[in-house]
């Protein structure tokens, strides 16, 4: 056994003074200057890093862990603008769909989903109202892909069929000296929207 550690010592000693000999040859071939590379012998590896190889690699580092912090930043803002953007119109249009709901506009109408969309609209930009049937039933429709004149039959009979149904809430909202008339579009919409920006 000792013979066997003395045999393997000796190996590893000729290895280390080969890979030795190997360094200084090539140090000296290079004149003085160390090339950047790998030394190989049976047992050893010896890498060989440039002083300016290593300050080069680092500075590339450090600019890519500056150039990821930077990019993570940008998407967590990113994201958090984009959340707390959807989140907001999940909000409004909560509000809205409550509000709705309440005078009695049924959701299973197509109505109740162009009035929703329409007065989010309004909220967005209020110069939507001066021009219902050329500004805000077109986008409407544009957005549920029918059509202007679907979305203002849909509309006015899903505020008809609330107003039959003789709903208190609607009633109140609507009846100041109109002489139990019921609301146009545009005056529903008109007003549902100023309700909502006035309390949410």
């Amino acid at each position: 056994m000792e013979k066997m550690e003395g045999k393997m010592n000796k190996m590893e000693k000729n290895s280390s003074e080969k890979l030795l000999k190997q360094l200084i040859a090539t140090l000296k071939m290079e004149g003085n200057q160390m090339p950047g590379g790998v030394l190989e012998s049976d047992d050893y590896n010896i890498i060989i890093i440039k002083p300016n190889q290593l300050q080069q690699e680092n500075a590339g580092e450090k600019q890519s862990r500056k150039y990821n912090e930077s990019y993570s930043e940008n998407q967590r803002e990113n994201f958090d603008d984009l959340y707390g953007e959807r989140k907001g119109k999940k909000e409004l249009e909560n509000i809205i769909s409550r509000k709705l709901i309440g005078l009695g506009i049924p959701t299973r109408l197509k109505g109740y989903k162009y009035i929703l969309a329409a007065i989010e609209q309004v909220l967005e930009d209020e110069t939507s109202l001066e021009g219902v049937t050329k500004i805000l039933y077109p986008d409407v429709a544009k957005k549920y892909n029918s059509t202007p004149q679907r979305v203002e039959k849909a509309i006015r009979h899903a505020i008809e069929v609330a107003w039959t149904d003789n709903v208190v809430e609607l009633r109140r909202e609507f009846e100041d000296g109109r002489e139990n008339r019921r609301p146009t579009n545009s005056e529903f919409i008109s007003r549902i929207s100023t309700y909502i920006k006035m309390t949410a």
